[in-house]
C-alpha cells in the first residue's frame, strides 16, 4: 500500500470521523450522513475512497449496504497505531465529539423500527393464533395482575382482560401503541422494565422473547416483577436458541423455578415457567 497515498486519505477529518464511527459497529450511508450533518453524496464520495483502500467492509441487510472498519488491515505497525488511537486523535476535530452520541441514537432508532417491521411480518402471517387460547389458560393461576411483554397494540390483553383484575401492555414500538387505542399500554423495553418488585402475577411474553438479544436477561428482569408465586407463559416461533433444553437451564440456574411445561406444535412452542413460595 502506498503510504503517502493512505496519508492523504487520512488527512481529511470528514474520513476520520467515518472510520471511528464505523470502527465498532456497521453503518449505512444514510445513517453516515444524518450523524455527520453531510450530504449523501459527499459521504458517499469519502466512502468509496475509503473502500478503493481497502480500509472498510460492507455487508448487505435488506435493501442496505452497511459499512464497518476492517479488523485485520494489511498496514506496517506504525500505521496500525493510526488506526487504534482513532479516538485520541478525533479529540483533535471538533465536529466529532458527539458523533458518538448521534451513532447511539440511530443504533436506537435502528433497531425499533426493525423491531416494528419484524412484528408486522409474522403478525400477517399470526402462526400463534390457534394457540391464544391455550396460552392465557397457561398463564392464569387466579385473578390479579398480568403484564404483556411486547404487547404491541394490545390485542392479546383484550384476550385475557376478563381473567385478570388489571392488564398492562409494554412495547418498544410506540407506533404499535398508538395502534392499539386502549388503557394500560406503556412504552417500555422488556429489557429493563420499570417497575417495582413482585409486583405481577402472570406474565405473558406472546411472540417477543425471540426479538430479544439477551433472552435470559429478559425473562430474569420479568422474574424480578413476578409475585411468589406466579408464572411466565411464553409463546413463539420455533426458533433457535429456545427450546426446551433452553428453558430448563435457565430454571436450573434460578432458585424456586419449575419449568412446568414446554409444548411444541408444528412451528411455535408454549413454554410455561412457574416461580414458587
Amino acid at each position: 500500500m502506498n503510504s503517502v497515498k493512505l496519508f492523504k486519505v487520512l488527512s481529511e477529518p470528514i474520513r476520520l470521523r467515518i472510520l471511528a464511527l464505523i470502527k465498532s459497529t456497521a453503518l449505512s450511508v444514510s445513517e453516515l450522513v444524518e450523524i455527520l450533518g453531510q450530504s449523501q453524496s459527499n459521504v458517499s464520495h469519502h466512502i468509496k475512497l475509503l473502500t478503493e483502500f481497502d480500509l472498510i467492509d460492507s455487508q448487505k441487510k435488506g435493501n442496505l449496504n452497511l459499512y464497518k472498519l476492517k479488523t485485520r488491515l494489511d498496514l506496517p505497525d506504525y500505521l496500525q497505531e493510526i488506526f487504534s488511537n482513532l479516538d485520541e486523535t478525533l479529540k483533535e476535530i471538533s465536529d466529532a465529539i458527539h458523533d458518538h452520541e448521534k451513532m447511539l441514537t440511530i443504533l436506537a432508532s435502528r433497531k425499533q423500527r426493525g423491531f416494528a417491521e419484524d412484528w408486522n411480518n409474522w403478525r400477517q402471517i399470526q402462526p400463534d393464533l390457534p394457540h391464544t387460547f391455550e396460552l392465557a389458560l397457561n398463564g392464569k393461576i387466579q385473578s390479579g395482575i398480568a403484564l404483556d411483554i411486547g404487547c404491541g397494540d394490545g390485542q392479546f390483553m383484550r384476550d385475557v382482560a376478563n381473567s385478570f383484575d388489571h392488564v398492562i401492555g409494554i412495547d418498544i414500538s410506540q407506533e404499535q401503541l398508538l395502534r392499539g387505542k386502549i388503557t394500560g399500554l406503556i412504552k417500555a423495553d422488556g429489557a429493563s422494565l420499570p417497575f417495582k418488585e413482585n409486583i405481577f402475577d402472570t406474565i405473558y411474553f406472546r411472540m417477543s422473547l425471540n426479538f430479544f438479544e439477551e433472552k435470559e436477561r429478559a425473562l430474569s428482569e420479568a422474574l424480578q416483577t413476578l409475585k411468589n408465586p406466579g408464572r411466565i407463559a411464553i409463546i413463539d416461533l420455533d426458533l433457535a436458541p429456545l427450546s426446551a433444553d433452553f428453558f430448563r437451564r435457565f430454571c436450573a440456574q434460578k432458585k424456586n423455578l419449575r419449568n412446568l411445561a414446554f409444548k411444541k406444535y408444528s412451528n411455535v412452542f408454549i413454554s410455561v415457567i412457574q416461580k414458587l413460595k
